[in-house]
């Protein structure tokens, strides 16, 4: 397999060239080289990032560099150089596309790498297949990405037969994907956290990646009580369990921004359910559904909390505090 163009910088070529090795694994009827193909894949889509980050760059590919360190100009101003030879990974890269307004699909981007971590550090048996969906995002990527941001067309760039491959592949993950959709459309999601539905069908597999969850009781319309199987690992778990993994990882950049803030994470632990999925933004628990009830404290009025109710206390945690210390002072 070959593209049909030569690239104007060898770190476009050397992208191009780990996408085009990465196809020609995954055609391989060898069930050992999945993990080169994703590994491929990644590496070459991780590289267009740094290419469309060196072309932005105004001197010495610097963008590309993910420790940088500011010294002066020669001129009286200040500029940055690198700190050593390491360069972006994929989080530096979202952040640098982020401050200079850079719009691509990162969401595929990452459900990429993480199909890579997961192969790197667990086998995966013959028959249980996330590297599909890991190609199809992939692609979704390219698509965008290639035009977009480097100029290119991505059929051109990759070359007609590993396009038409990707196509393919494509068409038969929607086909697949739809199916296991179609498991869950009778779910009442007005019960639901807003963003639960949209959660389950982004996200994906919590051990694989893939985006084959399906509901093994189609019936079912309770959002709390789904037990999911992932057709591509075949791993099941219940819908509470999944989301525990899933929470965390969802309001990671949130979480951060508060604890450097000093404020409380946006999520707890559910005094029902005893899993740490309590949204705040939400009012209500993503496992199972748990809402605190508008109560107030006995003494003050104001409102009581997670920790009020776990306690079947009547009163906030202040007041609880002055009662019992009068109790003590008696």
């Amino acid at each position: 397999m070959s593209a049909n163009i030569t690239p104007r910088h060898p770190l476009f070529q050397s992208a191009l060239d780990a996408i085009l090795v990465g196809a020609a694994d995954y055609v391989s009827v060898e069930h050992e080289r999945s993990a080169s193909a994703v590994r491929n894949l990644t590496t070459g889509l991780l590289l267009l990032c740094k290419e469309k980050l060196r072309r932005m760059s105004p001197y010495d590919d610097i963008l590309i560099y993910q420790n940088l360190m500011p010294a002066p100009d020669g001129s009286g101003g200040l500029c940055f150089v690198r700190d050593g030879d390491k360069t972006v990974d994929r989080a530096n890269i979202e952040k640098r596309f982020k401050s200079f307004g850079v719009i691509a699909d990162m969401k595929s981007l990452e459900r990429v790498v993480r199909v890579r971590n997961t192969l790197e550090h667990h086998y995966m048996p013959e028959g249980m297949d996330p590297v599909r969906g890991a190609f199809v995002d992939g692609f979704r990527f390219l698509t965008s990405f290639l035009p977009d941001h480097l100029d290119v067309v991505a059929a051109e760039a990759l070359g007609e037969e590993v396009w038409e491959m990707m196509l393919e592949q494509r068409a038969i993950y929607l086909s697949m994907m739809e199916v296991c959709r179609q498991t869950l459309q009778y779910i009442n999601w007005d019960v639901a956290p807003s963003t639960m539905q949209e959660l389950l069908i982004s996200r994906g597999c919590s051990n694989c990646s893939s985006q084959l969850l399906r509901q093994l009781d189609p019936s079912n319309g309770d959002p709390f009580s789904i037990e999911l199987k992932c057709d591509a690992c075949r791993v099941q778990a219940q819908v509470g369990d999944w989301m525990a993994e899933v929470i965390p990882l969802y309001y990671a950049s949130a979480a951060y921004l508060s604890m450097t803030d000093g404020d409380p994470i946006p999520y707890e632990t559910c005094p029902e359910c005893d899993r740490s999925t309590y949204a705040f933004d939400e009012g209500q628990c993503f496992a199972c559904g748990f809402k605190l009830p508008a109560n107030q404290c006995g003494r003050c009025g104001e409102g009581l909390t997670l920790d009020d109710y776990a306690l079947e206390s009547k009163f906030c945690g202040y007041c609880r505090h002055l009662l019992e210390k009068a109790d003590r002072d008696d």
